[in-house]
């Protein structure tokens, strides 16, 4: 296990798994199509990588 300064190549994981857990966390609490919204704003991978550019983003690595 290692914690290290995310890279552009791990957005789309790091998109994937925000979608993911988002929608177990909010399954039963927010609808649907305002998940979606909410992912679209903020998990958009071009939205990331230009945030990366001011801001530090992490990622926990396991097993490659």
């Amino acid at each position: 296990m290692q914690i290290r300064k995310m890279v552009e190549t791990d957005i789309d994981m790091v998109c994937q798994i925000a979608q993911k857990n988002n929608q177990i966390v909010n399954q039963h609490v927010i609808p649907v199509a305002m998940q979606q919204d909410f992912l679209q704003l903020v998990y958009q991978p071009t939205r990331i990588k230009q945030r990366m550019k001011n801001s530090l983003f992490f990622v926990l690595e396991v097993n490659g």
